[in-house]
């Protein structure tokens, strides 16, 4: 039963002219670019139109671009964890950028494990989260924050 099949079933034999794939032309892709027909049979640009612009909405700002120039504060934080703390020095009220701070403070003393044991700890990771917010946060508002959360921890400060 497989045979017959196999006999009336020759692949080999068929064209893609037969499967009218694609557009009726034959698998060389040259010729397939050349005869492949556009969208609607329109073309989407004129020959020599210049290419298409990207269009600034108004109202919305565009994605932060950090040139090569720019030197990355802390490596061990990294450049996300930068872009991070701009965007929180960008919201308005303290209300709104504390669950922001908090997730950034923990970013920081995971990648500054020998932070916990440090004097004046609060200031120090304050000091950090500032400098990778380009000094645009406030230092006794996050200073405040790694208080409360070793206070969370059962560490308190005099």
């Amino acid at each position: 039963m497989a045979g017959q099949y196999k006999a009336s079933c020759n692949l080999s034999r068929i064209s893609a002219r037969d499967l009218g794939w694609p557009f009726g032309v034959d698998y060389n892709r040259n010729e397939a670019l050349q005869r492949t027909p556009s969208p609607v049979g329109l073309k989407l640009r004129p020959p020599g139109a210049p290419p298409f612009r990207a269009i600034r909405i108004p109202g919305t700002n565009p994605i932060p671009r950090l040139s090569e120039s720019t030197k990355i504060i802390d490596r061990q934080v990294g450049r996300n964890a930068e872009l991070f703390a701009e965007s929180i020095a960008k919201m308005e009220s303290p209300e709104e950028r504390y669950p922001y701070l908090r997730i950034l403070i923990s970013i920081v003393e995971q990648a500054h494990p020998e932070l916990n044991q440090a004097p004046k700890k609060d200031r120090q990771v304050a000091n950090l989260v500032a400098a990778l917010g380009r000094h645009l946060l406030d230092l006794d508002e996050i200073a405040d924050v790694v208080r409360v959360r070793d206070e969370e921890r059962g560490f308190f400060y005099d």
